[in-house]
């Protein structure tokens, strides 16, 4: 093999450098993610010819009644588009114009959102931190100290934010004083009417 004068290696590292400078948001590790809505767009509408869509129809009853449906729906083009977002584009464009989609897709979006609603669920904390919060008034009320000032714990001083934590340990949640704290300050100006006790 000839060896190549080093003016053709430079050249030729210029040319890939510069091609591969143009297109820096296309050329990335995971793929170019931005351009993908554009493409399931142009490949949905596309799709959306009556007699396109009547095939798709045909082949998406096809696999669910032989049960291949997820299979069939994930099943990707040589561009990496999954069938399966093609088909919610229909949706969401038939739905752009004021029309209903065919009924079995209609059907399937359905469940499709509400699986996406129950993925996307978070867990609140918003019961655990009213916990905290109404526990800590009760104790203010009672007389305890809730935090340690900033030069530390007193020894033998028992905080109030040391009998939260406690209690939320015999329930196996931890705790830290700063958790604690972050709560107050949240809930405090909340509450500030309720800074009574709660409970006898």
């Amino acid at each position: 093999m000839k060896r190549l004068d080093q003016s053709v290696i430079d050249a030729a590292q210029r040319c890939a450098d510069d091609r591969v400078a143009q297109s820096p948001r296309i050329l990335t590790k995971r793929g170019a993610a931005e351009y993908m809505p554009e493409r399931i767009a142009w490949e949905a509408m596309n799709a959306i010819v009556p007699e396109r869509l009547e095939e798709i129809m045909k082949l998406f009853t096809n696999a669910q009644a032989k049960g291949r449906l997820d299979n069939w729906l994930e099943r990707r083009h040589s561009d990496g588009i999954a069938r399966r977002d093609i088909l919610l584009e229909i949706v969401a464009i038939a739905l752009d114009r004021g029309e209903l989609p065919p009924k079995p897709l209609c059907e399937w979006a359905a469940k499709v959102l509400r699986g996406l609603i129950k993925d996307n669920a978070r867990g609140t904390l918003l019961y655990r931190d009213a916990c905290i919060a109404g526990l800590l008034i009760d104790l203010e009320s009672w007389d305890f100290t809730l935090f340690p000032n900033p030069a530390g714990k007193r020894q033998g001083q028992v905080y109030g934010c040391d009998i939260v934590i406690e209690a939320f340990k015999k329930i196996d949640i931890d705790l830290t004083v700063d958790i604690i704290k972050n709560v107050w300050k949240e809930w405090s100006h909340r509450w500030a009417h309720h800074r009574r006790p709660l409970c006898s």
